[in-house]
C-alpha cells in the first residue's frame, strides 16, 4: 500500500497499516529543547541546544562576510546568497525561508556549510534507518552505535562537522510511502526538487512552537536533505523516504536583534498564500491539548516576538476577515500547555480554520519591557496541498 497526502492523514495510514512511528530518543523541551516529532498540517520538529555556548567556544563561520561581536550584530539584509545548486531541495527550501524571514523583519540568514553537512547526514540517517528496519523513524537524536550515525544530539552533530556546537534544529516529518516488494515497484512518488524544499518549511511555519524555531535570532544556518528507496528483505517491504532538516546558530555573539522594544510578527503585512489550516494535535507537544484527533483543523498560528531577554506583553489582539472577527486564544509563557513558549513570545491561535483566498487583518496592541507597541497588518490565505 502506497500512503500519500498530508502528515496527519499519512499518520492515520501508518497506524492503520501497523506501520510504528518511532522517535530515535526521548523528545526534550522548546527552550530548554523542544522535539515535535511528527507535525503536521505543517509538520517537523525543533531542537535547540541545551546551552548557548560563549564566543569562544563557537567557531565563526568561514561561509559568511563578516562575523560581528554581540553589541554590534543587526539583522542582515544582503547575507551572502548560498551557493545551493538551483533545482535542489536545499535551493528551495533556503530561499523559502529566506524570502520570509526577510520580509517579515526576522532578518536573513548566512550559510554555512558545516551545517549543511550535519543536516543532509542526519537526515540520511533517518531515511536509511527507517529502509533497514521498516519502521518511519523521525526525531533528533541518533543511536550512535548505529549505522550511518554521525552524533547523538543535533550540537554532537554541528561539532562533528565542525562548526561547534550552539544550534538548533528544525526537522520536517515528510512522508513514506511503502509497498510490498513482491508488487511491481510504482513510480517514484516525490519529485526532489526546489518546490519540495519550499513545502518543508512551508509546513515548519505552519505550526506553533517548530516556527519559532524557523524565526529564531540565530545568524548562521545551513539545510540538507535525504531521498532513499530501498527493500527489507525481512519485512518484503519496499519504501521511499524523504527527510529535510536545517540547523541554525544559537549563540548570543552572533544572534541577530530586532532593537529594543521591537516586535516582529509572521505572518506579517503583504504575506500571501498562507496556509489557512494548522492541525495541533498532530504537532508534539500538542499546542491545544483539548483537540485530540489529527483531522481536527484549527488556524494558522501568528507569531510574536521581541528580542530574548525582554517581555513581551500582548493586551488586546484580533483577527478578522470581512468585518467578521475570528475566534481566537492568545498562547504566552503564563499559559503555554506545554511551557515552550518564551516571556519574549506570544501567538495568537484561531479555534476555527481559516478560510482560503481571503485577507485576514490582525491587530495587536501590547508592551515590550513597559514600552507600547501596536501591529495592524493583513495577510491573505491561499489554498493548502
Amino acid at each position: 500500500q502506497i500512503h500519500k497526502g498530508n502528515p496527519s492523514q499519512m499518520r492515520e495510514a501508518i497506524r492503520s497499516d501497523n506501520w510504528s512511528t518511532r522517535s530515535l530518543a526521548p523528545a526534550g523541551l522548546f527552550g530548554a529543547a523542544c522535539l515535535l516529532a511528527g507535525c503536521g498540517g505543517g509538520g517537523g520538529s525543533s531542537e535547540r541546544s541545551p546551552e548557548r555556548t560563549s564566543p569562544a567556544s563557537q567557531p565563526a563561520s568561514p561561509d559568511s562576510s563578516t562575523s560581528k561581536s554581540a553589541d554590534l550584530v543587526t539583522q542582515p539584509t544582503d547575507a551572502t546568497r548560498a551557493n545551493y545548486l538551483a533545482g535542489t531541495v536545499e535551493r528551495g527550501a533556503w530561499d523559502y525561508l529566506q524570502q520570509e524571514r526577510l520580509a517579515c523583519g526576522f532578518g536573513l540568514l548566512s550559510q554555512d556549510s558545516r551545517l549543511d553537512v550535519a543536516s543532509r547526514a542526519h537526515a540520511y540517517y533517518l531515511a536509511r534507518s527507517s529502509i533497514d528496519q521498516d519502521v518511519f523513524y523521525t526525531g533528533h537524536f541518533e543511536n550512535v552505535n548505529a549505522p550511518y550515525a554521525t552524533g547523538n544530539a543535533p550540537w554532537d552533530r554541528s561539532a562533528a562537522a565542525g562548526f561547534g556546537p550552539s544550534v538548533s534544529e528544525i526537522l520536517d516529518l515528510a512522508e513514506a510511502h511503502r509497498f510490498m516488494g513482491t508488487v511491481p515497484a510504482p513510480a517514484p512518488v516525490y519529485t526532489m526538487n526546489q518546490a519540495a524544499g519550499q513545502k518543508s518549511v512551508r509546513n515548519m511555519i505552519n505550526t506553533v512552537y517548530h516556527l519559532a524555531g524557523a524565526m529564531r535570532e540565530g545568524r548562521f544556518a545551513g539545510n540538507g536533505s535525504a531521498y532513499e528507496v530501498g527493500l527489507n528483505s525481512s519485512t518484503n517491504f519496499r519504501t521511499e523516504q524523504y527527510r529535510w532538516g536545517a540547523l541554525v546558530s544559537d549563540d548570543p555573539a552572533t544572534d541577530q536583534r530586532l532593537g529594543s522594544g521591537q516586535v516582529a510578527t509572521y505572518p506579517c503585512e503583504g504575506r500571501a498564500d498562507i496556509w489557512p489550516s494548522f492541525y495541533p494535535a498532530v504537532e508534539s507537544p500538542n499546542p491545544r491539548p483539548d483537540i485530540t484527533s489529527t483531522l481536527v483543523a484549527v488556524g494558522t498560528p501568528i507569531f510574536l516576538r521581541s528580542d530574548v531577554g525582554q517581555k513581551l506583553t500582548v493586551t488586546s489582539w484580533s483577527v478578522s476577515a470581512n468585518g467578521n472577527e475570528v475566534p481566537t486564544r492568545l498562547i504566552t509563557a503564563e499559559n503555554d500547555p506545554a511551557q515552550q513558549v518564551t516571556a519574549n513570545m506570544a501567538f495568537i491561535l484561531p479555534d476555527t480554520a481559516l478560510m482560503p483566498n481571503t485577507p485576514y487583518r490582525v491587530q495587536a496592541k501590547g508592551t515590550v519591557q513597559g514600552a507600547p507597541f501596536t501591529k495592524d497588518f493583513v495577510f491573505s490565505t491561499g489554498n493548502q496541498n
